[in-house]
């Protein structure tokens, strides 16, 4: 078995790649046309290999992210897949090992997953992060153009200007999210429409009050992602309901914007260079703690870390004391992303969960 790691602007196992993709996911091929197109070759990738010939791949897709106001690249972890008659013989784990350890090399502070089955990366330290609701309804009968005022527009032309401007101030209240460009959102404008899908706005009295893009799954719609203030999420999801007559639609909702439905987790984390992350956690109650962290894959890791948390961040460093507490390197991902309490000081009012929005699909 050999196990591959290859930089951006890779070629030359393309076609064995996606022969590979095609033979396990079965997306659309105009979906899969623009993926190898635009995706593919600014992809890092893991490859698994038996007698020279691709069996297992794992696409690691760089992200630009803004945690803190600090801009970091992430890695979003696609299409991890091996062929049907090499499995049971460890070319998943030893392409995840070698991914995160890649990841560790590149200080990326962590990388996520949109799982088939949480249970094949819990092993590898990633937990549930990302929470959303999903909230159905049904699109009105009769599809009008403007409902109280409001009207759409299509991502395009001066608009695009516009649509991005608006995502930048809404997604300015969290802590961590995919920064927003001209270029992010050409590039899922080409995803998207790969699915019979597009990017649109919502005006109200000529000013923009939400941000919607959408995709065609079977015969429903599916919008993954919708960007609205609070007060306006009534207003947008009901001019949403006009614009696509007796559909069923699917709002992938932000936990914070309400709706009283139960929370699905939508992405894994994993933390890998994780001292960026724990530099930014504040507390108003100040606090320290000795900590014992483990990991299995990134040796680098498994340090004893004294953390004092303050109002301005949290100082860490590497200390000979004795620890308080043993904490796995999954236990510490569910701390940050708010799935787990870890300390005593949870109670008070320390700066976590991490207030995150990332609401990505590959």
């Amino acid at each position: 078995m050999d196990v591959l790691f290859e930089e951006k602007n890779h070629k030359k196992h393309k076609d064995e790649v996606k022969q590979i993709y095609d033979e396990i996911f079965n997306d659309k091929d105009t979906f899969v046309a623009y993926y190898f197109k635009e995706k593919y070759e600014s992809n890092y990738m893991i490859l698994a290999k038996e007698k020279g010939r691709v069996v297992g791949t794992m696409h690691c897709n760089p992200f630009s992210m803004s945690l803190f106001g600090e801009e970091i690249i992430s890695w979003y972890v696609v299409a991890v897949a091996v062929k049907q008659e090499y499995r049971r013989r460890g070319y998943m784990r030893a392409m995840m090992e070698l991914g995160i350890k890649k990841a560790y090399e590149k200080k990326l502070p962590f990388i996520f997953l949109m799982p088939a089955n949480t249970k094949y990366y819990t092993p590898f330290g990633f937990v549930e992060g990302e929470d959303y609701i999903p909230y159905t309804i049904k699109g009105k009968q009769e599809s009008i153009k403007k409902v109280q005022g409001i009207e759409g527009i299509l991502y395009q032309g001066k608009e695009k200007e516009e649509i991005v401007s608006f995502a930048k101030e809404i997604l300015k209240a969290y802590k961590l999210y995919t920064t927003r460009s001209i270029e992010y959102y050409n590039l899922l404008e080409k995803e998207v429409q790969s699915e019979e899908g597009n990017i649109c706005g919502i005006r109200k009295n000529q000013k923009l009050i939400g941000v919607f893009h959408y995709a065609k799954e079977e015969s429903n719609i599916v919008v993954r992602e919708l960007l609205t203030k609070q007060e306006n999420l009534e207003e947008c999801i009901t001019w949403i309901s006009h614009s696509f007559p007796g559909k069923n639609i699917t709002l992938w909702l932000g936990k914070e914007q309400g709706k009283d439905k139960q929370e699905k987790s939508l992405l894994m984390f994993r933390l890998v260079y994780y001292e960026k992350i724990l530099e930014k956690i504040k507390s108003e109650s100040p606090f320290s703690v000795v900590i014992n962290i483990t990991d299995d894959i990134i040796l680098e890791n498994n340090r004893i870390l004294k953390l004092t948390v303050g109002k301005n961040g949290t100082k860490v460093e590497e200390t000979n004391e004795m620890w308080e507490q043993k904490v796995t390197i999954g236990e510490l991902t569910a701390w940050v992303f708010g799935q787990k309490e870890l300390f005593k000081e949870d109670k008070k009012k320390i700066s976590l969960p991490i207030l995150s929005y990332i609401h990505e699909v590959v």
